[in-house]
């Protein structure tokens, strides 16, 4: 299985309208959805919720989704499939920031665009975690995320 998405959320409105709706339109069905409820507020960080679930994915690659980002397109997973074929990395995300403080990437935050498309990886200093992807295996050797960092992982 090439991938395992996790939603994590709190207001379930919110995460069927947007995470779970765009994921499940997908054209492609060769991953697992992992929703994560935490509307109880059992989660004391979105690391320890994460970590919790993410030890025990399929996928080769883990994709951690806030409950209000959508993948855009129908073909989002597809095209992802073609880029984690060809580029290795340690972890990815659709917005970050380079070491310079130029913008990378593209997300649309509340009603404000942030960044621009672009075709092609780039290095980067700092991700968004709104959306973060991450080899499985690097998941695993890294022991899941820090979860001493507050609640964003910041």
């Amino acid at each position: 299985m090439k991938f395992s998405i996790f939603g994590l959320y709190h207001q379930q409105e919110i995460f069927e309208t947007n995470t779970k709706y765009s994921v499940n339109m997908q054209d492609v069905n060769d991953f697992e959805f992992i929703p994560i409820d935490n509307s109880a507020g059992q989660y004391k960080s979105i690391a320890s919720a994460y970590n919790n679930r993410g030890f025990e994915a399929k996928g080769d690659y883990l994709i951690f989704m806030h409950q209000d980002v959508q993948l855009y397109t129908h073909n989002w997973l597809m095209i992802l499939s073609k880029i984690v074929d060809k580029y290795k990395f340690g972890i990815a995300g659709c917005a970050g920031m380079s070491g310079r403080g130029d913008k990378l990437g593209f997300i649309k935050d509340r009603q404000s665009l942030w960044g621009k498309p672009f075709a092609l990886p780039h290095s980067a200093q700092t991700l968004d975690e709104a959306l973060l992807i991450i080899p499985k295996k690097q998941f695993i050797e890294l022991g899941g995320f820090a979860e001493s960092l507050g609640w964003h992982s910041y």
